[in-house]
């Protein structure tokens, strides 16, 4: 048994055995503050400290360094596929996969891990970005290049745009480079200048190559809109324009008024050009059915966008703490202590997948409502979302998190990264739990910023 495995086991065997000293399972109703005393030898407070020591050991010991295996030594940029050992799967890079790790080892880079190889990917992901990724003809960004940079879909995706103006953003606190936070504004710009909807707000889907409509591109969505949301939080924090904060205001009540139906506390997520939402067609179906995934996501993430915008906190705080109810009254499975994939806007789960970044959203949100509540049923349910990724979710052979299980614990893929699964959902929510929301980095490193010619650094192959 090597070292890492012994660590990992030796994390999960003294979380479940903080788990054996709280009554009961986590709530199926919204929590009502459950004493954890009693039986209980730990304080809320010391039981949410040995939450976060173990969630920072898992993040530095086991979880991060299988990312390493992402530096694509050859081409620049990161791998999007690989096997569950980090050995390469595939060469596709999708622009959301290769935003999303630039943004997680920035945000690694920015919380103090000032370690050479993870500053060496930020560089090399931004740099492939740039000169790769980037449609140098149009604007904007093509959605996926193969391994070597050569387009192989050249549709225009505002979902991926959105997370190009958050790892940009991320790298600019990283670096302090003026150029790095004119890549997250010129990309906002081509947004407003070719998707959004003036008419009605918010902004369209899918665009061709030149940015002219797809057929079904006018439509509108729930997941793109959560992730703007996400980004131009960011964005608004580092410029604090009235134009970002407009649109960031704009983005939020659309997805309050729209998305979220009040009278079940969940979301839907397809919507025509004026927000009417979808009943008929192929996206229909995606309305027939409530993501718990997405609902917990975005309850933590208004809270943000709120706090971005100087909004009162009640109105933010009742949504977000109704998504996590409904997530915890419908999908959770009381058995695993894990958050399952969907179901109807009221009843029981029907897809009871266990991936992997709603398990870290759910942390993430849990995290927030116990410290806004000071509601223990909360603390008792993210005690045993931990114990669940600790435990099974974590690969503890090679390292990361595997993609998505059976209740049970039986993993569904081998794979451990693809184009949607990066290091950006499990890292995220490791920091954010030990070490609070981020965006206040500390100062940038004196570094050369990259250049459209500079070459990536190579001290090995793959």
């Amino acid at each position: 048994m090597n070292r890492s495995r012994t660590r990992v086991l030796a994390q999960a065997a003294l979380l479940a055995a903080c788990l054996a000293l709280l009554p009961g399972a986590a709530p199926q109703e919204p929590p009502e503050g459950k004493a954890l005393s009693g039986r209980s030898e730990l304080t809320p407070e010391q039981a949410y400290a040995e939450i976060k020591s173990q969630l920072l050991l898992h993040l530095e010991e086991h979880l991060f360094p299988f990312w390493r295996h992402s530096l694509d030594q050859l081409h620049g940029g990161f791998i999007n596929e690989l096997n569950r050992d980090g050995s390469v799967a595939g060469g596709r890079k999708r622009l959301v996969g290769q935003a999303r790790q630039i943004w997680t080892f920035a945000r690694m880079w920015n919380e103090g891990y000032r370690i050479p190889w993870i500053y060496q990917g930020l560089v090399s992901g931004m740099n492939f970005l740039h000169q790769k990724v980037r449609d140098k003809r149009h604007g904007g960004y093509f959605w996926e290049v193969g391994r070597e940079g050569k387009p192989t879909d050249e549709s225009k995706q505002t979902y991926g745009h959105a997370f190009v103006i958050y790892a940009a953003v991320e790298f600019y606190r990283a670096s302090g480079y003026p150029a790095a936070l004119k890549v997250a504004e010129d990309t906002f710009n081509v947004l407003e200048t070719h998707v959004h909807d003036d008419e009605h707000g918010g902004y369209y889907d899918l665009m061709e190559q030149d940015w002219t409509m797809r057929p079904a591109g006018r439509n509108k969505s729930t997941n793109t809109h959560m992730h703007l949301l996400e980004a131009l939080t960011e964005l608004c924090m580092v410029t604090g324009k009235d134009r970002h904060k407009e649109r960031l205001k704009e983005v939020l009540d659309r997805l309050v008024e729209h998305a979220y139906l009040p009278e079940y506390h969940c979301t839907i997520e397809a919507f025509s050009p004026d927000w009417t939402p979808i009943r008929s067609g192929p996206l229909a179906a995606k309305n027939d059915y409530t993501s718990y995934g997405h609902n917990v996501e975005l309850a933590w993430l208004m809270q943000r966008a709120a706090q971005a915008l100087e909004l009162p906190e009640d109105k933010y705080r009742r949504i977000g703490l109704n998504l996590i109810n409904h997530a915890l009254r419908y999908g959770w499975h009381p058995g695993a202590g894990a958050l399952q994939s969907s179901g109807p806007w009221r009843g029981p789960a029907t897809d009871s997948t266990i991936s992997w970044w709603m398990q870290a959203e759910n942390a993430i949100a849990l995290d927030w409502a116990w410290r806004v509540t000071g509601e223990e049923g909360y603390l008792q349910a993210l005690y045993r979302q931990v114990a669940w990724i600790l435990s099974r979710q974590a690969d503890l052979q090679y390292g990361g998190w595997w993609d998505s299980l059976t209740p049970e614990g039986r993993v569904r893929s081998p794979r451990k990264a693809h184009g949607w699964h990066t290091a950006y959902h499990e890292v995220r929510a490791c920091l954010n739990i030990a070490r609070g929301w981020g965006g206040t980095p500390p100062a940038a490193p004196e570094q050369e910023p990259p250049q459209d010619d500079a070459a990536t650094p190579e001290d090995e192959t793959r």
